[in-house]
């Protein structure tokens, strides 16, 4: 029998970040119903995204587990990765799961493909 976890994971919210990618990530993860994300900064208050938006950000705390995002690559190809995270994490039921509620129709077809690889 499985025991229920919810974790907490801080991100690391800059000036000039892509709010897609943030966005499509913090999403996914929060979908599985096993992680709560919550954004940091190292300043408390509004950071400014490279859309213009203003994200209100927490204190870094550096306690809290890091949500995995890389700043290189762009928002679809950051989304598929942490479909194959989720995966790897919670399983491939989980990961599907996900795909269905965030209505992804470009998902790789399986995380058996080959095109998800520990990073």
């Amino acid at each position: 029998m499985g025991v229920w976890s919810h974790e907490d994971w801080g991100v690391d919210v800059q000036e000039g970040m892509d709010g897609i990618t943030l966005a499509l990530t913090a999403d996914a993860w929060s979908r599985t119903g096993r992680v709560s994300v919550l954004a940091e900064s190292a300043s408390p208050g509004s950071v400014a995204l490279r859309s213009g938006m203003k994200l209100v950000a927490e204190r870094a705390s550096h306690e809290l587990p890091r949500l995995p995002l890389t700043a290189t690559i762009k928002p679809l190809q950051q989304l598929d990765a942490t479909l194959c995270q989720i995966a790897e994490r919670f399983g491939s039921s989980r990961r599907e799961w996900v795909v269905l509620e965030m209505e992804y129709s470009g998902a790789l077809a399986s995380v058996d493909s080959g095109r998800c690889r520990s990073s």
